[in-house]
């Protein structure tokens, strides 16, 4: 039995039997992890209050290799993502890429590159909570490229055409020319793939450009989603977002 202290962030969590609670942590040395912890729902738990989503933890925890579930030993705070959102949009779509996260990782899959995203785009939205929709792009993006299926803005995806503005479904998440597409099809306007090519160049969340009234659209979230989604293999509606559609 190994011990390992890790930085992680809490997925989901399931209660498990009269006190206890199995949770799925993605953490940056070991990847999606799920562990127990024994009597966590006690009121004298010393992981009340830490095991909650939006927590940044450090965390020690037993792994045996026969084990499916390894067993939690200590959990210390980092950071809580959710003590200056004020805004109920930076709560959900902060949730959102967690629920994004629990869909495109595998189990003890390491990837510190995306780890550190996670967390950029997290603190991103903490801070400038009037917009959360940058942040939630930028770390779909940035996951995409990170996971190997970076695309091609330049380029209509089907007859190669360079391109100023192009055209998507959710049947076919692929930028495309107009002469490519159908009456169906959603438009992103060439001022939207400016600013979108800018984001594709960036290097850390915090350097994300300023964006103008003109290219902000739930298309571009509605275009990444279900390019992601083709590619990992999830629907591209999310219950964050439903959720948070339904609230306003």
């Amino acid at each position: 039995m190994t011990l390992i202290k890790t930085q992680a962030l809490l997925l989901k969590k399931i209660n498990f039997q009269d006190s206890s609670t199995i949770i799925h942590f993605f953490t940056r040395e070991q990847g999606k992890i799920a562990v127990i912890a024994k009597g966590s729902r006690q009121l004298k738990s010393q992981f009340r209050g830490y095991l909650e989503p939006l927590n940044l933890l450090d965390i020690i925890y037993y792994e045996k290799s026969t084990r499916d579930v390894q067993t939690l030993s200590k959990a210390d705070l980092i950071k809580n993502f959710v003590v200056n959102l004020k805004d109920i949009q930076a709560t959900y779509f902060s949730l959102a890429i967690l629920e994004v996260l629990d869909k495109i990782i595998h189990q003890n899959e390491e990837n510190q590159a995306l780890f550190d995203l996670t967390v950029k785009a997290l603190k991103y939205i903490d801070k400038n909570s009037s917009e959360p929709e940058t942040g939630f792009i930028v770390f779909l993006f940035g996951a995409i490229k990170i996971l190997g299926y970076r695309m091609d803005l330049n380029h209509c995806n089907f007859c190669g055409r360079d391109l100023k503005n192009f055209y998507f479904d959710m049947k076919v998440p692929q930028p495309v020319c107009f002469n490519c597409s159908y009456h169906h099809f959603e438009e992103i306007t060439a001022d939207q793939l400016v600013w979108l090519k800018s984001v594709d160049n960036l290097d850390f969340v915090q350097e994300i450009p300023p964006i103008k009234q003109s290219q902000k659209s739930a298309r571009i979230v509605a275009f990444l989603l279900a390019y992601a989604g083709m590619y990992f293999d999830f629907q591209p509606k999310l219950n964050s977002l439903e959720m948070l559609k339904y609230l306003n």
